[in-house]
């Protein structure tokens, strides 16, 4: 019998389970990295292969150069992630990996290939709204490094350590240029459901009503509003991830459902 061969890409932090139903690749929020998932695997079950994505500039890919425009970007996720679309997959994205993940999803549907089964996105407006956090990549230091500060983006202890707070800050900047340059334009209604997942007391949703999403779906559409703030899902994790689970378990049994008919 032939070993399958390694399903490898440069953005993903590991290599997907095999034998999960379903595959979660999750993108993470600006300034952010793949760090951001440790744990998911655990809480949401052996039917659930977590797979964090990690975009080049950080952690693990420190060395490689950011993107700055959204186009390139997906450009190159497609590539790279080509031939990991192979079983079920979902797509979940925090803050600015909801934006990545849209536009990814919409660049598959776009271009005839594989679709998630959900789209499914977190502290972030709908894509044809304005971005959020538009004009923080002009920001002086002190006042970007604040916002970021109340947010929970950043920590208190890296003030400390003034080269780490300004290589923090040029890829916060480089990630909301990347925000900014997505294309408002002409947005197809999608055919797979869209969820998406806000904290109650997340300033950057404040009157950004999230339930204009349900304007690029042709399919289910459903919000969720959880305890916390922009990082929910760290001050509310059990809570959203048994959210998720059950989302995730959702879209997947109308397939049970195809399967057994």
């Amino acid at each position: 019998m032939s070993t399958p061969l390694p399903l490898h890409s440069r953005y993903l932090a590991r290599e997907p389970a095999r034998h999960a139903r379903i595959r979660l690749f999750c993108f993470h929020h600006a300034g952010g990295g793949a760090s951001a998932y440790a744990g998911w695997h655990q809480g949401l079950g052996g039917d659930v292969a977590v797979v964090p994505v990690q975009l080049p500039g950080r952690e693990t890919r420190n060395g490689e150069p950011r993107f700055r425009t959204m186009e390139p970007l997906v450009d190159d996720l497609v590539a790279e992630l080509d031939g990991v679309l192979d079983q079920p997959f979902a797509f979940y994205g925090h803050s600015m990996g909801a934006l990545v993940a849209y536009n990814l999803a919409r660049r598959l549907y776009r271009t005839g290939g594989p679709l998630p089964e959900a789209l499914l996105v977190g502290a972030y407006p709908a894509p044809h709204r304005p971005p959020a956090l538009g004009e923080l990549p002009e920001l002086p230091d002190d006042e970007l490094t604040r916002v970021l500060l109340d947010l929970g983006g950043m920590s208190e202890s890296i003030l400390a350590y003034p080269e780490w707070l300004t290589a923090a800050l040029d890829m916060v900047r480089d990630d909301l240029r990347v925000c900014r340059s997505h294309d408002r334009g002409f947005l197809p209604r999608l055919p797979f459901p869209i969820e998406v997942f806000t904290g109650l007391s997340d300033p950057l949703m404040q009157g950004a009503e999230p339930e204009r999403w349900l304007d690029h779906t042709l399919s289910d559409f459903r919000v969720h509003r959880l305890p916390g703030g922009h990082f929910f899902t760290r001050e509310s994790t059990t809570e959203f991830l048994n959210v998720l689970q059950r989302s995730l378990g959702g879209v997947l049994a109308p397939a049970r459902r195809s399967a057994a008919s």
